[in-house]
């Protein structure tokens, strides 16, 4: 119950972050890797550990970078990081200051996404059952799957976000964050 192309063998390639953009081998993928299409694929992908292990690398050198005033772009610059991912607290970062599992109902969270939609270049693929179904194939995918299943950390605070607005969830989120500093 939580939120969220292939070319390259894991590992190759070339990831940068600088400006809140994700590049891959210098082409600004941010916009690719939210499309419907490459979150279908990722719960297939994320079967196979040697992916998992190349990606979780790449994942916490992204952090590391967040953790010291680096200097590599303003928004990893400050001390600390925001990492979103359904590994990221119990696999990825399990010793993080703060984790907050973000949770909404199935219908919130297409709802959400069918209206993303509207606003991106998929918004011609508007049919919201088929985005409930595929929200839902995914959830139990990932919960099943053997390697870095979907499951909140023992450490985390659940924030059910079914029923908020963007801004009442940053609110939360902020405020959490100011309790741990």
């Amino acid at each position: 119950m939580t939120h969220r192309e292939q070319g390259t063998p894991a590992g190759s390639g070339q990831l940068t972050i600088p400006d809140m953009h994700v590049y891959m081998n210098g082409e600004d993928v941010s916009e690719a890797i939210r499309t419907s299409r490459v979150s279908t694929l990722v719960s297939t992908v994320a079967k196979f550990p040697e992916i998992r292990r190349a990606i979780l690398e790449k994942q916490r050198l992204v952090s590391a970078m967040g953790s010291e005033d680096s200097g590599t772009s303003p928004a990893l610059s400050r001390k600390g990081i925001i990492i979103d991912g359904r590994d990221i607290g119990t696999v990825v970062l399990p010793d993080a200051d703060l984790k907050i599992y973000l949770s909404a109902s199935p219908e919130a969270r297409a709802t959400r996404r069918w209206k993303e939609m509207l606003m991106s270049s998929e918004g011609g693929r508007l049919d919201f059952d088929e985005i409930l179904r595929e929200i839902v194939a995914r959830d139990e995918a990932d919960m099943r799957r053997e390697h870095s299943p979907l499951r909140k950390a023992d450490d985390a605070i659940e924030v059910d976000t079914t029923n908020m607005s963007l801004t009442e969830q940053v609110s939360v989120i902020e405020k959490l964050a100011r309790e741990r500093m």
